[in-house]
C-alpha cells in the first residue's frame, strides 16, 4: 500500500480514538476547522499578509521541521488533520520549503508589488496541491465518516451532536475548496443532509416534552442550551450549497398577483415636512411593484426634525448619515444608541463572520464627527444581555418643527436595519406612527436604554448593562384583541413580548398567521400553537429559507407540520436577501391584529436582546397582511429532512463530473 494511503488511516484510527473518547465523557469537541485559516483560503491569502496575524501558527510553522507537525494547524480538530494529509503529501519537501520560504517573504516585503507576485506564486502552488489531492481527501472523507457514522447511528448523546456539527461546520469549505467533480460536492451534500437530520431527530426528542407541557427546562440543563444557544447563522453545508439553485417563481409571472395596498388618503398618510408618505412602507415588494425608497425618507426627517434619537443595530446607509452629518452642521441635535457588537465586532470574535467583521465606514463617520467634539452629537453603546445578546431595537423618535409653532413628533420602527443591504435584497417592513401615546412609550424605552448604556470611547470593553430599573411597559393595556387586552407595545429584555404574543394566540378566532425571519418557538409558544392546531384553528408560517434551515428550526417546524401548521419559506430578492420581517397576526382579516417590530421569535430574541414590538390593526394590520400574502404565494414548502438520505460511500464516479 501506498506510504501516503498508510499514513491517513494511521490518523483515522488514532483520531478516531481520541474524538470518540471526548464522545464518550460527553464533553463538548471543540472544532476549529483547518479550512478557515488563510494559508488554505487563497482568497483570504492576500487579507492577511503581510503578518498572517490571523493563522495563529505561523511561528511555529515557520520553525517546524518540513511543515509536516499537523497540529500546528488546528490544535483541537479531529477531522482536521485527516484532510490535511492528502494535500501535504502532494507537497515534496522541496515544495514545502519553498512554500515556507515565499510566505515569509511575503510577510516581511514591504514592497507591494513583490509582496502580490509571492501571494500569486502561493495560492497557485496551493491550488495545484488542493486539485491533485482532491482524489484522496475525499476517500479520507469517505472513510472518516463510515466510521463516524458507526459512533453517531447508536447514539442520541450529547456529544455525538456535538460531533456532528462539528463535522459539518467542516464540511462546506472542503467543498468549496476541494471539490472538483460533481459527485464529490453530492457526496458533501448527502453527508450534511444525514448530519441534519440527526441532528433535527435529536432536538426533536430532547425538546418535545417540554413543547407538550409548555414548560421551560430547567435553565442550565442540556435540553435549556440546546433551545437557547442555537447561533441564527448555523447553516448546514447542504443548504448553504444548494442556495443558488433556489427555486422560486419569477416576479414576471406574479402580475396578476400585485399588492392591492390601502389608497392613499389622508388618513393612510404622514405628512413629514410637507410630503405625504405611507405609514406602511416596504423597501422592496412582490409582484413587480417599485419597493419604498427608505433611506431617502430617513433623510427628509432627519433634516426636518430639531431633536432625533435613534436606537440602531446598524448602520450602513450613507444618504442616512450624510443627513444626520448635515443636521449637525445645521444646528440639530442627534442622540443615537448603537449595538456594542456593530461597533465593535473585533471585540466580539466577528472577524470571520460573512457580515459586520469591521465597523462600517458610515458609523465610523459618526464616530469621526463625536470624537471632533460636536455637542449637538451623542453616541451611547449598549451590548446585549449575556454572551449573545445585542441591541436590536431599530426605530427612531423625530421632532419636527411645524409652520404655527407646534412639534409634529413621529416614531419610525418595524423590522428594517439602517443598511443597504436591507434595501437592495431584503423583504422588510417599516411603519410609521403620529399617535402620541405610543410615542410616548418608546420615548420612555430610549431614555431607559441610554440610561444602561456607555458613552462611546475606543476602549470600551464588551460589558454586559447592569439594569437596576424596570423595563417600560404598557401598564394601561391601551390595545385590544377579541376581548383580550394588549400593549401598545413591548420591549425586551423580557418585558412582555413573549406574553403578548401567546395572549394573540389564545385569543385568535380566524388565523394565526406568522412570518419571522428567526422562527425557534420556545416552549410556551410551542405548546400554545400545538393545542390551537388541535383545536382546528389554521395556523400558517412564513420563515426565511437561509435562516430556517438548521437544525433547531426544522426540528419547531417539522413538529408543527405533523400537527397540521402550513410552513413555507422564502429568500430575499438575490442569493444574500433575507425574509427579515417578524410579524405575528391574529385574524388576518377583519378586526385582527399584527405585531411588528426587531423582536424575532427566540429566547434570545425575548431575553437577552434590546427589541421593540409594537401591536397595530386598521391601516397597519391590512398593508402588512396583503403584504404577506403576496410573499406567501410565492414560497416555497421547506425540505423538513423526512426522508433524509445516506451517502454510498462508493458512488463518487469521475464520470458524473
Amino acid at each position: 500500500m501506498h506510504r501516503s494511503v498508510v499514513k491517513i488511516f494511521v490518523l483515522l484510527f488514532c483520531l478516531s480514538s481520541v474524538a470518540w473518547s471526548a464522545e464518550v465523557s460527553e464533553e463538548p469537541v471543540g472544532m476549529s476547522p483547518l479550512f478557515s485559516q488563510p494559508l488554505f483560503n487563497s482568497g483570504s491569502l492576500s487579507a492577511a499578509l503581510p503578518t498572517f496575524e490571523t493563522l495563529g501558527t505561523w511561528k511555529e510553522f515557520s520553525g517546524n521541521s518540513g511543515g509536516m507537525d499537523l497540529g500546528i494547524f488546528s490544535r483541537n480538530s479531529y477531522l482536521a488533520p485527516v484532510l490535511l494529509s492528502p494535500i501535504l503529501n502532494e507537497l515534496s519537501p522541496e515544495s514545502v520549503s519553498q512554500l515556507k520560504e515565499d510566505i515569509a517573504a511575503a510577510a516581511a516585503s514591504t514592497d507591494e508589488n513583490t509582496r502580490q507576485a509571492l501571494v500569486a506564486k502561493i495560492s497557485s502552488r496551493l491550488k495545484e496541491a488542493q486539485k491533485a489531492s482532491a482524489p484522496k481527501v475525499f476517500s479520507a472523507l469517505k472513510a472518516y465518516y463510515k466510521e463516524f457514522q458507526k459512533q453517531t447511528n447508536s447514539s442520541v448523546s450529547p456529544g455525538a451532536f456535538n460531533a456532528s456539527k462539528d463535522l459539518d461546520a467542516a464540511l462546506l469549505p472542503l467543498a468549496k475548496i476541494y471539490a472538483i467533480s460533481k459527485s464529490q460536492k453530492e457526496l458533501v451534500k448527502s453527508i450534511s443532509r444525514d448530519l441534519t437530520s440527526a441532528q433535527v431527530r435529536h432536538i426533536t426528542e430532547t425538546l418535545k416534552p417540554f413543547w407538550k407541557s409548555g414548560q421551560n427546562p430547567k435553565e442550565g440543563s442540556y435540553a435549556w442550551q440546546l433551545m437557547r444557544n442555537f447561533s441564527f447563522y448555523d447553516l448546514s453545508a447542504a443548504q448553504e450549497l444548494d442556495r443558488p439553485a433556489e427555486k422560486q417563481i419569477p416576479a414576471s409571472s406574479l402580475a396578476s398577483r400585485m399588492l392591492n395596498f390601502p389608497a392613499l388618503d389622508g388618513k393612510d398618510t404622514i405628512n413629514i415636512a410637507g410630503q405625504s408618505v405611507a405609514r406602511t412602507l416596504f423597501p422592496n415588494r412582490p409582484g413587480g411593484e417599485v419597493g419604498d425608497d427608505i433611506p431617502s425618507i430617513l433623510a427628509r426627517a432627519n433634516l426636518a426634525s430639531q431633536q432625533t434619537q435613534i436606537a440602531m443595530y446598524e448602520e450602513t446607509l450613507d444618504q442616512d448619515v450624510d443627513s444626520i452629518l448635515e443636521g449637525i452642521k445645521q444646528g440639530k441635535s442627534y442622540d443615537i444608541i448603537v449595538d456594542y457588537s456593530n461597533m465593535f465586532p473585533e471585540k466580539m470574535g466577528r472577524e470571520n463572520q460573512e457580515f459586520h467583521q469591521t465597523r462600517s465606514p458610515q458609523l465610523q463617520k459618526l464616530v469621526d464627527a463625536y470624537l471632533a467634539g460636536n455637542k449637538n452629537l451623542q453616541i451611547s453603546i449598549l451590548k446585549g444581555l449575556g454572551r449573545i445578546g445585542i441591541q436590536h431595537s431599530k426605530y427612531r423618535l423625530w421632532n419636527i418643527p411645524l409652520p404655527n409653532g407646534q412639534t409634529s413628533r413621529i416614531l419610525q420602527t418595524g423590522s428594517y436595519n439602517y443598511s443597504a443591504h436591507t434595501q437592495a435584497s431584503n423583504w422588510e417592513n417599516v411603519v410609521l406612527i403620529d399617535d402620541q401615546k405610543l410615542i410616548d412609550l418608546y420615548q420612555k424605552n430610549f431614555t431607559w436604554m441610554k440610561s444602561i448604556a456607555r458613552t462611546f470611547s475606543e476602549d470600551l470593553d464588551p460589558e454586559e448593562p447592569s439594569i437596576q430599573s424596570p423595563i417600560p411597559a404598557d401598564d394601561s393595556l391601551g390595545q385590544s384583541f377579541n376581548g383580550v387586552s394588549l400593549p401598545v407595545a413591548s420591549f425586551s429584555p423580557e418585558g412582555g413580548t413573549d406574553d403578548a404574543w401567546i395572549q394573540i394566540v389564545k385569543a385568535a378566532k380566524q388565523e394565526i398567521f406568522i412570518g419571522m425571519f428567526a422562527f425557534y418557538p420556545w416552549p410556551s409558544m410551542m405548546s400554545e400553537l400545538l393545542d390551537r392546531l388541535g383545536s382546528g384553528l389554521p395556523v400558517r408560517i412564513l420563515a426565511d429559507q437561509r435562516q430556517s434551515h438548521n437544525a433547531a428550526s426544522i426540528a419547531a417546524m417539522r413538529h408543527l407540520k405533523e400537527a397540521g401548521a402550513q410552513v413555507r419559506v422564502i429568500s430575499g430578492l438575490n442569493n444574500d436577501g433575507l425574509f427579515h420581517n417578524k410579524l405575528v397576526i391574529g385574524d388576518p382579516k377583519g378586526d385582527g391584529i399584527v405585531a411588528t417590530g426587531s423582536t424575532n421569535m427566540s429566547v434570545n430574541g425575548t431575553r437577552n436582546n434590546f427589541e421593540n414590538t409594537l401591536y397595530l390593526k386598521g391601516g397597519y394590520l391590512a398593508s402588512i397582511t396583503n403584504y404577506l400574502e403576496a410573499l406567501w404565494s410565492m414560497a416555497t414548502e421547506p425540505d423538513l429532512l423526512q426522508t433524509p438520505t445516506r451517502p454510498n460511500p462508493e458512488s463518487e464516479n469521475p464520470k458524473n463530473s
